[in-house]
């Protein structure tokens, strides 16, 4: 009796074997993350991990049939012949319908060039839709290319675009960002599930400011609408997740890059120094210039590097007309322009950005990561504001001698009683922002562990009295004897007089 029991599981064991793969893009040859991989006939699947990487074990051997698909690209079915007490190998690559008919039977890509679509293979609209559909809660997900390129690499700039999401701007740049219409400073931010520093800009806020990151170091983009048990406290609104790059999302060694050239139409000066916004004269035809390479060493190690400089000028023209309802016999019906402010506000915006990430199968569904990145930000502004203001009174003072009077595309000032006050303010604004991860991943078909540890540190700083810079000078005309508005437009009186 003793001898059968030894003797059965070891039987048992040498009749299954395992399965293995990894599901990927057939054109863009990437990673498919959440894919499904289902054994046909029985009650077992799972969904691929960051890598595309999947594993069954415990299969009976002979021949079995798995079904691999994913939200919007064709369903593939894959025979496999197991093996007792071995590992088989058995990838997959998905693409469209229409591509998957172009490839035929042997799978050759030769008719790719042919083939005509609306959207990009793996787009924004497919990951999204496969992913919130495995997901445990309400989110988005969509790939950081999904938009094509981002001027200036903002992530602001590409998550605007998403449901539910709303952007604050600060002069020209996205800085904060509010989820399912909550207070900027309840969505929280992190990196590859940890959280990121980030400096305000002014005073103590737990609003994360998106200046101080980069898209050129994220793969995809997570925004969770619904609050869970593992998000943290301040999460009320949302919280979002940056998922960097990794080693094996792509197949063999690669490069991409970027050169490119950013232009104001307001000055298409290229090779000429023009004013504004500093004190010296400066190229308003600024390059940039971003890549990413990929390096698996082996098919359990790889690294991620990426680099960004991103360097950009922006003529800043704002308006504001304010009228007056209450005073000087206006009425609600019949309101006049009391004043109009115009400001002048020129800016240059750098931004650089690097990050490294490793990548090492310690085992089949162990994953050890370590990533780092830091982003160095700078904004020049150069800011003049006027405004006139005709008063508040339909009397003149006794020297003005001219009453107030006014029609729908006219104002004419009381005399004595105009102001006219300038403020210009010139300040150099530093943003220094470092964030480091080290993550543990275990996928398995029961299992899933999810550990790390990481380090975040960011700042930011001003130059408003270096650098030749003023913080702010005012000057304040008082008791003109007349402004005058004509030609009132939505936008703006045609002629001002003072």
């Amino acid at each position: 009796m003793l001898a059968v029991a030894l003797v059965s599981p070891v039987s048992a064991q040498e009749a299954t074997g395992a399965v293995t793969g990894r599901v990927q893009n057939a054109v863009e040859g990437k990673a498919l993350n959440l894919a499904r991989v289902a054994v046909a006939g029985t009650n077992r699947d799972l969904l691929t991990d960051d890598f595309g990487e999947y594993r069954f074990t415990g299969l009976p051997a002979g021949e079995v049939t798995l079904t691999v698909s994913y939200t919007g690209l064709q369903t593939q079915s894959i025979k496999v012949t197991i093996v007792a007490g071995q590992t088989v190998t058995a990838d997959a690559s998905l693409a469209s319908a229409a591509v998957a008919r172009s490839l035929g039977e042997d799978s050759a890509v030769t008719l790719d060039a042919f083939v005509v679509t609306s959207e990009r293979e793996t787009n924004a609209a497919n990951i999204a839709a496969n992913e919130q559909r495995y997901s445990s809660n309400l989110k988005n997900v969509v790939s950081s290319d999904a938009f094509g390129d981002v001027t200036e690499g903002n992530i602001g700039e590409f998550m605007k675009f998403l449901p539910g999401v709303s952007v604050d701007y600060v002069a020209a740049d996205v800085r904060t960002m509010a989820v399912r219409g909550f207070a900027d400073n309840f969505t929280s931010v992190s990196v590859n599930g940890a959280r990121m520093a980030s400096s305000a800009s002014g005073g103590s806020s737990r609003s994360f400011e998106f200046e101080q990151v980069s898209i050129n170091n994220v793969a995809r983009i997570e925004i969770s609408k619904a609050p869970t048990p593992s998000m943290p406290a301040d999460s009320l609104g949302g919280a979002v997740n940056m998922i960097s790059k990794n080693a094996f999302e792509r197949k063999g060694t690669q490069f991409k890059y970027r050169a490119y050239l950013s232009l104001n139409s307001e000055d298409l000066q290229i090779f000429k120094k023009t004013a504004g916004p500093m004190g010296e004269k400066t190229f308003k035809g600024l390059p940039g210039f971003d890549f990413d390479l990929t390096i698996p060493f082996s098919k359990t190690f790889g690294i991620v590097v990426t680099g960004l400089t991103s360097n950009q000028f922006n003529e800043q023209h704002r308006t504001q007309n304010v009228y007056n309802h209450a005073q000087a016999g206006a009425t609600a019906a019949n309101p006049y322009l009391q004043q109009y402010l115009f400001q002048d506000g020129p800016k240059n915006t750098f931004r650089d950005s690097v990050s490294i990430k490793a990548d090492w199968k310690l085992a089949p569904g162990h994953v050890l990561s370590a990533s780092w990145q830091t982003n160095y930000y700078l904004s020049q502004f150069g800011n003049r504001n006027y405004n006139f203001n005709v008063g508040t009174s339909n009397t003149s003072t006794p020297s003005g001698g001219v009453p107030l009077s006014y029609n729908a595309s006219s104002v004419t000032g009381a005399g004595g009683r105009g102001t006219l006050t300038g403020e210009m303010s010139f300040r150099d604004k530093y943003g220094l922002t470092n964030a480091s991860v080290i993550g543990y991943k275990y996928t398995g078909e029961r299992w899933q562990v999810d550990a790390g540890v990481n380090y975040s540190a960011s700042k930011t700083w001003y130059r408003d009295a270096g650098r030749g810079h003023f913080s702010s000078v005012r000057t304040s005309l008082i008791g003109i004897n007349r402004i005058s508005y004509e030609g009132i437009t939505e936008e703006r009186p045609t002629t001002i007089r003072a």
